[in-house]
């Protein structure tokens, strides 16, 4: 944040709307982004509020925050909505950190990005394992758009607590700027910047969760105890469920929803059923998840193509129908 002592007043929610806040700070010109295992999973960025300020204000509270914590968390209880996964920041003896991406009208695109070192912080984190089956490449890739290298990489993930663990298998090494053809999205639209999603766009063979409280991958469009979903209405349909831990808040997937029956989608609008029939062999998977990637191959903190990253930046906030701020 700036030093200006000029205060501005920001409401934020998470995308439900079940919590709501507002606070007064100095004109937002700058965020912090750190790269410790909690906020390289949830692309946190950051506002650091001083303890006993009294900038902050719930606005709602419908009760539906978990607080998660774990041992190197520096006594931060996490928050995030268990109805649609969105963390709203995190409190502590030290202070209040509030993450900037659930700030109403602001365009986190055009602010500075500072980082801070916190993987180098002790105690290190170690990354559950993955156990479960692994995934494979569809078979018939077209070597000219789809050049399999060495037969694809493997990648494996996990929430932070480790109880959904994942796997995706990509046809060449994602880290190879020259190799990889992988398309990496950030949108703003009103979830996918709330939630910090990089997304890529596998086929459904290449991803697989493992819920390791089942031993089981719960499927598309389907949760289980631990895997939570969540959709919302979009032109009338919910095409995708965005998928989240319900232990630790950590996104994976947006998920083709199968639950349509052939009558919900013969009421489709028209645009709705051709983006379902395009989208339904995939499973886009949130990059955030990877363990011991390093995702300064994709660019600096905040680069994207229009600035030497790799990203692709798409402008969903502008497409309608609009979201609602509550």
């Amino acid at each position: 944040m700036t030093t200006d002592t000029e205060l501005k007043t920001y409401r934020g929610n998470c995308h439900c709307g079940s919590y709501v806040y507002e606070v007064t700070v100095p004109e937002l010109k700058s965020v912090t982004v750190c790269d410790c295992s909690i906020c390289t999973k949830k692309n946190y960025m950051y506002l650091f509020l001083t303890p006993g300020s009294d900038s902050f204000k719930v606005v709602k509270d419908d009760g539906l925050l978990t607080d998660y914590s774990f041992a190197g968390s520096f006594g931060i209880s996490h928050r995030f909505c268990s109805k649609c996964g969105v963390s709203v920041g995190g409190t502590s003896k030290n202070g209040m950190v509030v993450n900037a991406r659930t700030l109403q009208d602001v365009n986190l695109w055009d602010v500075e990005i500072k980082t801070c070192d916190g993987a180098s912080l002790d105690p290190q984190y170690e990354p559950p394992a993955y156990t479960g089956p692994e995934p494979t490449l569809p078979a018939g890739l077209d070597p000219e758009s789809t050049p399999v290298v060495n037969g694809g990489k493997t990648y494996h993930g996990s929430c932070h607590c480790g109880a959904i663990t994942a796997a995706v298998k990509l046809p060449q090494p994602l880290e190879d700027k020259d190799l990889s053809k992988e398309r990496i999205v950030e949108c703003n639209c009103s979830i996918c910047m709330r939630g910090g999603f990089q997304w890529i766009y596998p086929l459904r063979s290449q991803v697989i969760l493992h819920d390791t409280t089942t031993n089981t991958d719960p499927g598309m469009g389907t949760a289980s105890s631990t895997l939570r979903s969540y959709a919302f209405e979009r032109n009338g349909t919910r095409l995708f469920v965005k998928t989240f831990c319900s232990v630790c808040g950590v996104y994976f997937t947006n998920e083709f929803n199968t639950s349509f029956t052939a009558e919900e989608v013969a009421a489709l609008p028209e645009e709705s059923k051709a983006f379902r029939e395009r989208m339904k062999g995939f499973r886009p998977f949130n990059l955030r998840v990877l363990n011991n990637f390093d995702f300064k191959t994709l660019g600096e903190p905040g680069a994207s193509k229009e600035n030497g990253g790799r990203i692709e930046r798409l402008d969903g906030a502008s497409r309608p129908p609009f979201y609602v701020n509550p």
